[in-house]
């Protein structure tokens, strides 16, 4: 118990260590989930509703690219299982500290998204050219005005 509410240990969808549990609250139907639920947004936004779907989408399948590099090697069958546990709860909303809050018929898209992200390739980090660019790009004289 953490006062009036009854939170309820879950481990989420996607994680950075064994011991990372997300809370439900029964009550409230709301899930504090970690990172599994975040996205790259383009503006300031405290409802995912705010911003445009697509790039949204786009922004939930990159954060859990990035943060979870491992998803190539999910068993499939196991991760959907465990998605079919989590999304059985019954969630209404979704805090998240990555990205806006999720509500009402967009916490069942998420969680189709997250079905997704097993089978999009990983991203590809930029190398030792995009450095070497960088560094000669802040070493050039400016371009007089």
């Amino acid at each position: 118990m953490a006062g009036d509410p009854t939170l309820v240990a879950v481990r989420p969808p996607f994680f950075d260590s064994p011991t990372t549990r997300g809370l439900f609250d029964a009550r409230t139907r709301a899930y504090w989930s970690v990172d599994s639920f975040g996205a790259n947004v383009p503006h300031a936004a405290e409802d995912a509703a705010d911003l445009d779907r697509a790039v949204w989408r786009e922004g939930v399948l990159l954060v859990n690219r990035l943060k979870h590099p491992w998803h190539l090697w999910l068993d499939q069958s196991k991760f959907h299982a465990h998605l079919d546990r989590v999304q059985k709860l019954s969630i209404e909303v979704i805090p998240s500290c990555h990205g806006p809050a999720i509500h009402g018929s967009m916490v069942d898209q998420t969680f189709e998204l997250l079905r997704r992200v097993p089978d999009v390739p990983t991203w590809i980090e930029p190398g030792q050219d995009f450095l070497g660019a960088v560094i000669a790009t802040a070493a050039a004289e400016p371009a007089p005005v």
